[in-house]
């Protein structure tokens, strides 16, 4: 449903795209405009909102760089909404973070005062659905070393098994703050295992086997845990385990350095 506007609306709107991509913005969120519903045509909106062409294509531009509506081109295009989605909100922390020169040690020390309490209610709350999902990337990583781990490609196939485990743990933890947090911080995550990944498959350096063979155990151990319902357990074993990948980062590299999403 699109509601008309009174003249008197439409004056107190009129004066710039931010209060007419909140009004947007508002109904897309609050799910008056669905997502993947296309948004009335130019013209219409012009008159809803009485405002010139240009104006309405900003206020579209806000709600484009919100990640809210994407402009389809050609004869048949038009502005479509979208839900909220944290690739963009992950893509923004990111960057802001390294702007901060936020450090990788800083990186880790949030990972491992968070993820253990996710862990925890993954014991708790975790579905039939979301066991059977981190029994998989569990399985993913042993089929990968069964075959064995001698190349690069072969450590990067592992350490996307290894992203799927985590961005699992959290989105399945049941509680949407502390998924949302952890998928916040996607794009740095990613960006630290790439650089790990060149690290590691440089000329003259081995390829770390018995991490990744102690890395798979402690994930199968996590599983057992929560399908065992021992949420205290659970979160005790993953603070261990991130002790143990972080004192590892320190001997293969300086963690007091500047995240960096472009190395």
């Amino acid at each position: 449903m699109w509601p008309g506007r009174t003249v008197a609306e439409r004056l107190r709107i009129r004066g710039g795209p931010e209060q007419i991509a909140g009004i947007l913005r508002a109904e897309i969120v609050r799910g008056e405009i669905i997502s993947g519903e296309m948004l009335p045509p130019v013209a219409e909106l012009m008159e809803r909102f009485a405002v010139s062409r240009p104006t309405l294509g900003a206020a579209f531009r806000i709600l484009e760089a919100d990640g809210l509506v994407t402009v389809l081109p050609g004869r048949n295009g038009g502005t479509q909404a979208r839900l909220p989605d944290l690739v963009v909100a992950s893509r923004h922390i990111g960057l802001y973070l390294q702007v901060q020169k936020t450090s990788v040690e800083d990186l880790l020390e949030a990972q491992a005062e968070s993820e253990p309490i996710c862990a925890r209610y993954l014991a708790q709350r975790c579905s039939v659905a979301g066991l059977s999902e981190l029994r998989r990337c569990v399985a993913d990583q042993r089929a990968i070393v069964a075959a064995g781990i001698r190349t690069g490609a072969d450590l990067a196939k592992w350490v996307s098994f290894v992203a799927e485990f985590h961005a699992s743990l959290c989105s399945n933890c049941g509680n949407k703050t502390l998924a949302a947090q952890a998928g916040a911080l996607r794009d740095v995550l990613d960006a630290h295992r790439r650089i790990g990944i060149r690290e590691h498959t440089r000329p003259g350096v081995d390829l770390p086997l018995d991490f990744i063979r102690r890395a798979v155990s402690y994930h199968n151990r996590l599983t057992e845990l929560v399908s065992a319902r021992d949420g205290e357990e659970a979160e005790r074993h993953w603070w261990e385990y991130l002790e143990f990948v972080t004192t590892a980062e320190v001997r293969t590299r300086d963690i007091s350095v500047t995240i960096s999403l472009f190395d």
